[in-house]
């Protein structure tokens, strides 16, 4: 502990995979989890920069189910995603699931979570990962589970599926 949590595919052209080894060579004493399939949508994705590091650990595809436990024992939800045209224009939902099993979170300045500013801390830089990690490690953060109780409740996938049905039902009409 503590434990840092990415949870996804571990892919090339969308996760920073110099940011993880970085914050993982700086902070030593913290363990990075990655779970997901290497190279999803990506085959040529390589992770070997990540191998030796031995506080990153990869867990490798886990079934659905198992997902809640992972995150259950972790302190921080990760999006170190790069920057680029694909995830300036994705929205990650793993965003909800950490926050609904309770994990701050913190993430490269993607653009479709600015609406949440309130509930995710943004850095730019691994130095600024670093920084945020540690206000969320020592309590600092604001981290308000009441309020993030609240957000999950209406971004669920049944409520954002009903959004969706919604717009593109008025777009049809």
């Amino acid at each position: 502990e503590p434990r840092l949590i990415f949870v996804g595919a571990l892919s090339a052209y969308k996760v920073d995979f110099e940011l993880i080894q970085k914050l993982a060579l700086i902070c030593p004493n913290w363990s990075v989890v990655l779970v997901g399939l290497v190279g999803e949508g990506d085959p040529g994705t390589s992770i070997n920069q990540l191998l030796d590091i031995e506080n990153i650990y990869l867990l490798g595809p886990k079934p659905y189910k198992e997902l809640p436990r992972l995150m259950h024992f972790s302190d921080v939800g990760l999006l170190p995603c790069l920057l680029n045209q694909y995830t300036r224009a994705m929205f990650p939902m793993k965003f909800f699931e950490y926050l609904a099993a309770g994990l701050p979170v913190v993430s490269t300045n993607l653009p479709s979570l600015k609406e949440f500013a309130d509930y995710v801390s943004f850095a730019n830089s691994v130095e600024e990962f670093v920084s945020e990690i540690n206000n969320i490690l020592s309590g600092s953060s604001g981290f308000d589970q009441f309020r993030v109780k609240q957000l999950v409740s209406n971004h669920s996938y049944r409520k954002r599926t009903e959004k969706m049905v919604t717009i593109v039902n008025h777009a049809l009409s």
